[in-house]
């Protein structure tokens, strides 16, 4: 009987331990390398949580973050004795709102499902809030109307949505209508106003965020004055009051495909359908809808009431063109009316040169020319631009390259497009080019150049001179000439409640001429300017001058204005912009590399701009020589650094625009080590039980007859020593 139960705790012995071992075997067999990565929601500009389901202990997890732009983290983090690894995405990764991505994987291998966390906006910021105005000068006739956009963000610049806005102005005479749709501002922060007057004078325009009530800091200030004074400035849809109603478009084709070349026409017509010929007014075509980004549209256009009268054919580079198939919105608006509007709504369709035949792993298409869609080449006034394009390989990965530098990639799509939205682009000249790889990295085709210009920036004042400067008595007239650059598309003086229009100087395009009349009265009259460039900048400088009028009608100018100006001396001409920036990150340390310069002169040494924005480039750091080779010391491993370079030259004189700036994120080399896939392999070998054993087979009776052969020697030697 004793040896019976012998026997069967034996047996029991042996099957408690094939079960463990198979346990085990399973458990490997359910890949425990494909793990999956978890973010917490956050606000913007504070942490978010990141963690990892459960893996392997004490292995280096790598994490994946995809930001709401398109860029991407890569994070090196070891799990705990748990299995787990977990870190805090700190705030300057989280400041911009949206939906966040992230995924993981262990030790180099495959990369885990992808899951995603949220950022929401921070509160309204009454500093970074945009206040833009259709336009400074009005007319007093209770009919123009000025057209404001009131644009709620957080300290970050994130849109926000879903308050209420009121504008309040300081004459109360003055007429504000909402002209939004909803009385909320929009997914983009948007709240859009009018505002009329029919009394001459000054109006100072301030805002209320109501919703979480909050007072705007920026004020709007907007001077009306009868048309006699303001001259150009009134557009001739404005002169026969009411004629223009709408736009329509027409001579659109009746079958359109993805990238190609819309033609169509848009007339501008009164409330019986016919087209005003007088029409003069600039429109601005714009699409909605969450495929916007695949239209590529024309830009501005001003009518010319001599050629267009009315009516105005829209192609070649003024075409419209989609990089993707859908249903599109295009919506045409007045610049100065944001009531003359008109929309229609465009199919298009599959491209016809698209097909498709299967080969390794990714699907080719007779779409046989790489090249990029949108922008075409010219100047911009908004640096937000999308860089859309199509590709003849399906899932390839597109690099796109800025003056030579790699800004970002993303994967073709099914459709055979890409659009990828760069974070950050400074003013000045850009030269953007894509590049075509495949799963090895293998370059298979490379775009033509688009070159574009960025002009954010408005018309600066330069300078100030009166003429005459001395013995003014009150009545005199004076001019005031100013000097900025050339092709001002409009400027005024605002003085004394009074507005002159700027007219260029024909022997001088870059001085402008206004006439303006010393008050009778005693008192300090500042001078205020606004200019407008071509492509709708504008700038407004208060107090360019002060009048001082005694109480002997004696005038004085004084600030800005009471000096002559001086000769223009001739500068030296600046090193050219530096192309090519790369970064290779290492422990607290980036290493940059450029191409090298080029100068009238010498270049003495280059100039590195760096931070932890884009926007916020406040360090720097200068190389002792000409060299193209510099590495940043001292820097904090795992936080993302912008970088942008210029030259300098022996006179002291810095490239004129930064490079293009480029992000990089230090890490610690020791941290990171990726073992051969032989050491892996061997290492698995180790374990317990081996990942290719079966659950069920000859290997397990091996085992239950070696456990019960072992389990009956050790309980007869145990009887003999008994």
């Amino acid at each position: 009987m004793k040896k019976s139960i012998k026997n069967i705790l034996s047996l029991v012995t042996a099957f408690a331990f094939i079960t463990s071992q198979s346990s085990v075997a399973l458990a490997l067999d359910s890949n425990p390398f494909a793990i999956e990565a978890f973010g917490t929601d956050t606000i913007a500009g504070y942490t978010a949580q990141i963690y990892s389901s459960k893996t392997l202990p004490n292995k280096m997890v790598e994490f994946i973050v995809k930001k709401p732009n398109g860029s991407t983290l890569n994070i090196p983090i070891e799990s705990g004795d748990n299995g787990i690894a977990e870190f805090d995405l700190y705030d300057y990764h989280t400041k911009q709102a949206g939906t966040y991505f992230v995924s993981a994987n262990l030790e180099n291998r495959a990369e885990g499902k992808v899951n995603s966390f949220y950022v929401f906006p921070d509160e309204v910021s009454e500093l970074v809030s945009e206040i833009t105005p259709s336009k400074l000068l009005g007319t007093s006739n209770g009919i123009d109307k000025i057209y404001i956009t009131v644009k709620l963000k957080d300290k970050n610049g994130n849109a926000i949505k879903g308050h209420e806005v009121e504008v309040v102005s300081s004459r109360g005479t003055d007429k504000v209508q909402l002209v939004s749709e909803d009385q909320f501002t929009n997914e983009n922060g948007e709240i859009f106003f009018s505002t009329s007057s029919s009394e001459e004078g000054v109006s100072i325009y301030s805002f209320l965020d109501t919703t979480s009530n909050t007072v705007l800091q920026k004020r709007l200030e907007v001077a009306y004055t009868m048309p006699a004074n303001v001259g150009g400035f009134i557009p001739t849809a404005y002169a026969a009051a009411g004629e223009v109603e709408k736009f329509i478009f027409t001579d659109l084709p009746s079958s359109i495909t993805a990238n190609s070349d819309v033609k169509f026409t848009l007339q501008a017509i009164d409330s019986e359908g016919t087209p005003v010929p007088n029409y003069s007014g600039t429109v601005h075509l714009s699409s909605e809808g969450t495929n916007s980004v695949y239209a590529s549209l024309p830009n501005d256009y001003t009518f010319d009431v001599d050629i267009d009268k009315g009516s105005h054919a829209f192609s070649g580079v003024q075409a419209l063109n989609f990089a993707q198939e859908g249903t599109y919105k295009v919506v045409a608006t007045d610049l100065n009316d944001f009531t003359i509007r008109g929309e229609t709504s465009i199919t298009v369709g599959a491209s016809s040169t698209q097909g498709s035949t299967n080969t390794t792993g990714s699907t080719s298409t007779s779409t046989d020319k790489l090249k990029i869609t949108s922008p075409t080449s010219g100047t911009y006034s908004s640096s937000e631009l999308v860089i859309n394009g199509v590709a003849p390989l399906v899932d390839a990965t597109i690099q796109i390259f800025d003056n030579d530098s790699n800004t970002g990639s993303v994967q073709v799509k099914s459709d055979n497009t890409f659009a990828y939205k760069p974070s950050f682009i400074v003013d000045g000249t850009h030269k953007f080019f894509v590049v075509m790889q495949d799963d090895n990295g293998t370059i298979l085709d490379t775009s033509d150049e688009v070159t574009i210009t960025i002009d954010t920036s408005a018309p600066e004042v330069k300078g100030v001179k009166f003429s005459p400067s001395s013995g003014i008595k009150t009545g005199d007239v004076i001019d005031i000439i100013i000097t900025s650059e050339e092709n001002v598309f409009q400027g005024a003086v605002v003085f004394n409640v009074d507005i002159a229009e700027l007219e260029q100087d024909p022997t001088d395009p870059t001085k402008y001429v206004a006439s303006i009349q010393a008050p009778s009265e005693p008192g300090s009259y500042p001078v205020d300017v606004i200019l407008v460039d071509e492509l709708g900048n504008e700038g407004a400088y208060e107090d360019v001058a002060t009048f001082e009028v005694g109480e002997n009608g004696d005038a004085v100018i004084s600030g800005n204005g009471d000096n002559e100006e001086e000769p223009v001396v001739e500068e030296n001409k600046a090193p050219s912009d530096v192309f090519g920036v790369k970064a290779v990150s290492s422990d607290a340390k980036v290493t940059l590399s450029w191409q090298a310069s080029t100068d009238d002169s010498k270049i003495t040494n280059y100039k590195i701009y760096y931070g932890l924005a884009p926007a916020n480039l406040t360090q720097t750091a200068e190389t002792f020589d000409d060299k193209t080779t510099w590495y940043i010391p001292n820097l904090t491993n795992g936080n993302e650094y912008f970088f942008s370079v210029v030259a300098i030259d022996e006179d002291g004189v810095e490239s004129k625009n930064m490079s293009s700036i480029i992000s990089s994120i230090p890490f610690s080399s020791a941290a990171i080590f990726f073992p051969p896939e032989e050491e892996q392999k061997e290492e698995i070998i180790y374990r317990p039980v081996a990942p290719t054993m079966q659950a069920t087979g000859p290997e397990e009776l091996w085992f239950v007859v070696l456990s019960i052969v072992l389990a009956q020697l050790y309980f007869k030697f145990k009887k003999k020593v008994c």
